[in-house]
């Protein structure tokens, strides 16, 4: 009997030993994972943090952009009326996003245009959705293991087609909308989980943030209802009346969407059959899902083929396509994680596949950052299958396939991130793949002409006319350089084919009317300025360049009634400010001139011009203490300038400050 119970007891600590031996297998390190992984995120994306903007939108959505400059009442009124006032019809950027722009405006209150900052608040974005994409996992899934909640969030946080959404200062919109979207299924899931009301409020004040963020979150409610599915949700009357405010608010920014672009982003439908639009569909569908698995060379810019040379790749996609989908259908339509992946990723990517041409790329890189959500559920079904199917003590081949994906993803991803340093990198890297690509070549070209690179701006501006003589951005960058060569008959030449195929394209009109005013013909540009402006009477530029005819003509008068109605149009048109400020000094109205380069000044207060002539309008109107000091300024700002030296050397005069007045007079 003895022996049976010192058996017994034996017995009993064996069992206590396994329990404390699986235990630190069964631990959840699953935080200290996701700190790494912010960790590794922030490294790989580190060279965007020294990154300039690019000429490729941020121009529209901040260097441009009068809406975020100025964070005022009236301003952030026009954020949310844009595309729904008659005063803002076609929107800000040519979309409707006021969380997006106000959130670009609050980058501009804090770093004004230093890139750095919007660089580090995408990255910033990014980081919490990592976070909020590992959160939904685990609800989502609770009975698999954290690896592959981590897993998802990983695949999330470093894919290579993700850089662009990060790096793009323009693409605030895709990473702010993930981030409210993500919200809104977190707060879903809690909501059918109990059944409290507060959190299907909590889900719509979401999504409305995620719609005010990028139209694109109108997918939302159809995700809703996929995850009713997967998770045995009664689909009853219920089910179908709360989800209802959520499609109208879909349909009501679609609504707004389509009227504010209109034909804008759309390109030349009838250039393509509808035979060709459903093979580049297809196509699409096919490179999101391939890239998936194997991204090769991410680019941000990937040109439709020529319709007379297109690829077997193309043409074979909706064969391809139908095939992928019929044997997920016939093998997985029973199993509800699988379809759900698959049905979210569909959902979020159908939009952006060129059904209708928008743009001039047949697939974009930006366009799989929340789509490949979906993907990486049907990956964690697979590897939590093949892992519960093995011992826990055998080795296991995931860990080598992660690891070789891991390095791939975080040398490809960083690669990508230094891709965005410039417009000369950005686009040098599209034409390493696509040589031919006219849009890349017009816009290194046009990069090269704003940085002085005049031989190289006119070969990839030459090269690009040769390759598409047809596109008005080719024959507008075209023409530019060709003028700064002062090769105006030749830039007239160039303009005029454009004006001949689209002679009410007011872009075209004011580009030549620049050529003749360089060319000392104020009379042919005045005539140009005046029909762009017949053509769209809230044209800014052709008001401002109208002025500066004017001005040169001696019309002092004429030139500030111009300057006016643009600054009118454009609050922060800082050209027409300054150009006014000369006009206003022209016909002694000093104080106006101090008090329009006073307004100038707020939004540029490096320009050493605007002190220059705000120091003139001073120094004559016999302000000379005030005078002195904006001279002082704009030889801070600009000490090369000899000018400023011989204009604050006769304020010392007039004040008596005759060892200042000769100092200057020799330096100047």
């Amino acid at each position: 009997m003895s022996k049976k119970k010192k058996f017994h007891k034996h017995k009993k600590k064996i069992s206590k030993s396994a329990i404390s031996s699986a235990t630190p297998r069964t631990k959840d390190y699953s935080w200290w994972g996701m700190l790494a992984l912010l960790v590794w995120t922030v490294i790989l994306f580190s060279p965007s943090f020294s990154a300039d903007f690019v000429n490729w939108d941020d121009p529209t959505y901040v260097k441009d952009n009068s809406f975020i400059s100025d964070l005022s009442w009236a301003n952030i009124k026009a954020m949310f009326l844009s595309g729904i006032s008659s005063n803002y019809p076609e929107g800000i950027a040519y979309n409707y996003h006021p969380l997006t722009i106000l959130s670009l405006a609050l980058n501009y209150k804090i770093s004004g245009l230093e890139a750095g900052s919007y660089h580090v608040f995408n990255l910033f974005l990014h980081l919490c959705n990592i976070v909020l994409v590992f959160i939904f996992s685990r609800k989502f899934i609770p009975s698999y293991p954290y690896v592959l909640h981590l897993m998802i969030a990983a695949v999330f946080a470093i894919h290579p087609l993700h850089v662009e959404s990060v790096a793009w200062i323009s693409e605030r919109k895709d990473v702010l909308f993930t981030l409210f979207y993500l919200l809104g299924l977190i707060s879903y899931l809690k909501y059918i989980g109990t059944n409290s009301r507060k959190y299907l409020l909590y889900t719509g004040l979401a999504f409305l943030a995620s719609l005010l963020s990028k139209p694109a979150a109108v997918t939302f409610p159809i995700v809703l209802f996929l995850i009713d599915y997967t998770k045995d949700r009664k689909f009853d009357f219920k089910a179908i009346l709360e989800k209802i405010p959520f499609f109208v608010l879909s349909i009501i920014f679609g609504l707004i969407t389509l009227g504010i672009q209109g034909d804008v982003a759309v390109g030349d439908i009838e250039k393509y059959s509808i035979l060709q639009r459903m093979s580049y569909a297809a196509y699409g569908f096919i490179f999101y899902i391939y890239s998936f698995f194997i991204p090769f060379k991410p680019v941000t810019f990937y040109p439709y083929p020529d319709v007379n040379n297109v690829p077997l790749i193309v043409s074979i996609a909706p064969i391809l396509a139908l095939g992928i989908i019929g044997l997920l259908i016939y093998f997985f339509r029973k199993n509800k994680l699988v379809v759900f992946g698959f049905l979210f990723f569909l959902v979020n990517v159908l939009l952006t596949l060129q059904f209708v041409q928008v743009g001039s790329a047949i697939v974009s890189d930006r366009y799989s950052y929340l789509p490949y959500v979906g993907l990486s559920f049907i990956i964690a079904y697979f590897c939590n299958v093949f892992m519960s199917k093995r011992s826990s003590q055998s080795f296991n081949p995931l860990i080598i396939i992660a690891g070789i994906y891991l390095v791939y993803f975080s040398y490809m991803t960083f690669t990508q991130a230094k891709v965005w340093k410039n417009s000369e990198t950005l686009w040098t890297n599209v034409l390493e793949r696509f040589p031919n690509a006219s849009t890349a070549l017009n816009n290194r070209g046009n990069y090269y002409d704003s940085i002085g690179k005049s031989e190289k701006a006119a070969a990839d501006l030459a090269k690009a006319f040769a390759i598409n003589p047809n596109s008005l951005d080719v024959i507008i960058s075209r023409s530019n350089a060709l003028r700064n060569q002062k090769k105006y008959t030749e830039a007239l030449e160039v303009i005029n084919r454009g004006i001949q195929k689209s002679p009410s394209n007011v872009d075209l009109l004011n580009t030549r009317a620049n050529a003749y005013f360089e060319m000392k013909n104020y009379k042919s540009a005045i005539s140009d300025y005046e029909a762009a402006l017949a053509i769209d009477p809230n044209y800014p530029k052709s008001y401002s360049n109208l002025g500066s005819a004017y001005f040169k003509l001696k019309k002092y008068d004429e030139a500030i009634v111009k300057y006016n109605r643009a600054i009118e149009l454009k609050p922060d048109y800082t050209d027409a400010m300054i150009n006014k400020g000369a006009a206003l000094i022209s016909v002694q109205r000093y104080g106006e001139a101090v008090e329009v380069l006073t307004n100038f000044i707020k939004y540029d207060s490096k320009n050493p011009n605007a002190y220059n002539y705000r120091a003139v309008a001073y120094e004559r109107g016999k302000k000379y203490t005030e005078a002195l000091a904006d001279y002082t300024e704009a030889i801070k700002l600009s000490p090369q300038n000899k000018a400023y030296y011989k204009s604050r050397a006769q304020v010392h005069k007039a004040m008596g400050n005759t060892e200042a007045m000769n100092a200057d007079l020799q330096r100047g």
